[in-house]
């Protein structure tokens, strides 16, 4: 991997002067710091920032927090989502029970546990189609599963495990959105935390920043004095899940199970989000200067030790400027609304003048770091689509020209009609001698550049 990058992308001076960032999925053979691409790569690149990719890591999260949860329900959960994927026989055999029933007739998804987010798409329509589960097993002679379906304290973990997904890969979409910066990112990341962690907590404990509870989390277990007490979580989740299942069925054993259940899993996912995601990084920490909310200077200093091939021209400057920055007031200025950080700062640099380049220079830069593999994932399948069995010799500049083409269109980035027209002026030059392309009368040029 490292010579392939080395010759086919880091030989384009352009890149290997200003590359600072790279984000990769947790496979040994990127992140390894000796021999792993990472590893490689900062020998030749000293202040490299790496961060593997926030979308695999909150799956990852959410896989570890799995293992607290007692294995009769992730067995059940197994064996239902691998029912249907691979008969005929057993998808129809279903569908006449669905139809009896008078339910929506659909084929249950298959929860893969190499992707462990999918289980939210597998129990998006699980309570809709309990009866039938039911019935199906029933009809089948599986006794075990017709019981594990009607076990009170499997069905109410599965409701909470239901709103534990929903609300994990609600911010899982953000993460994987093609347009999202660092910082916006990492305030998501500690949004989440913050979420969960409000969850479990006594309210006095619930108005901690980010930094006290993460720190707090460490002291944390089933048993802590600082946890929401028993009623008050059972009284939380009895609302949560009034629409999925009634949490009043449960006598006092199983309420008193499924609520240590329901903890474990809050605390672990807790843990797990430190221990994947950059939730302790200092570097990270400093990239809350970015917002020009928190007027920190030692933070903006720590960005300017860690990233030195950003600092333009000097170091001293661009200590002046923030020197500068921390005695400005903004409070006029955070009255406005932008769509990003991005056009934040475009605005800021437009309102306050040219004297803060330098700063602004270094703040979209660390704005525009890799945080996620998703956009290069969803590359991937795009490619996939292209280059089928019917265009297996497309030449590798053929294939990226398609490829940009469709990205721009999909995306609508080509919009200015005189980049069309531009476009149809080459295709008639590179058409001199042929018969000549003139758009007929009425014609849209855009169709013709099309």
């Amino acid at each position: 991997l490292y010579k392939i990058l080395n010759k086919h992308v880091l030989k384009d001076p352009l890149i290997s002067r200003n590359l600072i960032g790279l984000s990769t999925d947790n496979a040994s053979y990127f992140k390894g710091g000796n021999e792993g691409l990472y590893g490689r790569l900062l020998d030749d690149y000293k202040n490299l920032f790496y961060q593997t990719c926030c979308c695999h890591n909150l799956s990852l999260t959410a896989e570890a927090a799995l293992e607290v949860v007692d294995k009769g329900i992730i067995d059940l959960l197994s064996i239902l989502s691998r029912e249907f994927s691979h008969s005929n026989c057993k998808k129809a055999a279903f569908k006449i029970i669905q139809e009896d029933l008078e339910l929506k007739t659909i084929t249950p998804k298959k929860w893969v546990d190499s992707r462990w987010l999918s289980l939210e798409i597998f129990l998006q329509d699980f309570f809709n189609q309990l009866e039938a589960f039911k019935k199906y097993y029933k009809d089948q002679g599986e006794e075990d599963v017709v019981k594990a379906l009607t076990k009170k304290t499997n069905i109410s973990f599965i409701a909470f495990l239901k709103i534990m997904t929903e609300k994990i890969c609600t911010y899982n979409k953000i993460f994987q959105s093609d347009n999202i910066d660092t910082l916006t990112l990492h305030n998501t990341i500690r949004t989440l935390f913050m979420d969960l962690y409000r969850m479990i907590i006594l309210e006095e404990f619930s108005y901690l920043s980010f930094e006290q509870a993460r720190n707090e989390l460490e002291n944390i277990n089933i048993d802590s004095n600082s946890l929401i007490n028993d009623d008050d979580f059972f009284c939380e989740l009895r609302l949560r899940l009034k629409n999925l299942y009634d949490l009043n069925s449960l006598n006092v054993q199983e309420k008193k199970i499924f609520i240590q259940q329901a903890k474990s899993y809050i605390i672990t996912c807790l843990k797990e989000l430190v221990r994947y995601l950059p939730i302790q990084d200092k570097t990270v920490d400093s990239f809350k200067v970015l917002s020009l909310k928190n007027f920190s200077r030692p933070a903006w200093i720590a960005l300017i030790e860690r990233f030195p091939n950003l600092v333009r021209p000097d170091a001293n400057k661009v200590l002046d400027e923030v020197s500068k920055l921390l005695a400005l007031d903004l409070s006029d200025f955070h009255k406005k609304s932008f769509r990003d950080p991005f056009q934040m700062w475009e605005e800021f640099l437009k309102d306050f003048g040219k004297e803060f380049q330098n700063l602004y220079f270094l703040a979209t830069n660390i704005l525009a770091l890799p945080c996620s593999t998703a956009i290069v994932e969803r590359q991937f399948k795009s490619l996939k689509s292209v280059k089928n069995d019917e265009r297996s010799s497309l030449k590798e500049n053929t294939l990226e020209s398609i490829l940009i083409a469709k990205d721009c269109f999909t995306n609508e980035i080509i919009q200015d009609r005189r980049i069309v027209n531009k476009i149809y002026a080459q295709l008639r030059q590179a058409n001199k001698g042929k018969q000549e392309m003139k758009p007929k009368e009425g014609e849209d040029l855009e169709d013709e550049a099309n």
